[in-house]
């Protein structure tokens, strides 16, 4: 049995509409449910120096509300994690705040539900260290996914 361009041409096409179609379901239920991601962000060894080493690994993190954001100190010294830039500090720590890390220790930030599409942060101690979230918002509204 042969099968016509035209009809193979349809088939494709209907096949390419329904992945596409699809493909936003199958990411909000996997990414999107009621299960909550914790990302860890590490402070490498040799961060607070000015050299190759990168404040925090990683420095931009793409995630969702609720998740937990752990920044883990693998530095000989102490680093703070303070949302904000360092070129405006009259506006740090206004999200949030959470104080210093000591060596070998962690810190974690619970992501909240916010209109705020990306949070900046910084070490107050290194202001040369920055970082930041990208928030990806997902909302459910009369069987329609949309991304805000």
């Amino acid at each position: 049995m042969a099968i016509s361009l035209s009809t193979l041409y349809v088939m494709i096409h209907l096949l390419a509409v329904f992945a596409l179609a699809t493909a936003p379901f199958i990411f909000f239920s996997v990414y999107a449910d009621d299960t909550q991601n914790e990302w860890k962000i590490t402070i490498p060894n040799g961060a607070s120096g000015k050299g190759p080493v990168q404040g925090f690994s990683p420095n931009q993190l793409p995630v969702l509300v609720g998740d937990t954001i752990v920044w883990e100190n693998k530095d000989s010294v102490t680093h703070s994690i303070t949302s904000g830039v360092p070129e405006h500090p009259e506006h740090s720590g206004v999200f949030f705040d959470l104080g210093q890390v000591a060596p070998g220790k962690s810190v974690s930030h619970v992501m909240p539900d916010t209109d705020f599409l990306a949070f900046y942060y910084f070490c107050e101690i290194h202001p040369w260290m920055t970082g930041n979230f990208l928030i990806v918002v997902w909302k459910l509204h009369s069987q329609k996914l949309i991304l805000k």
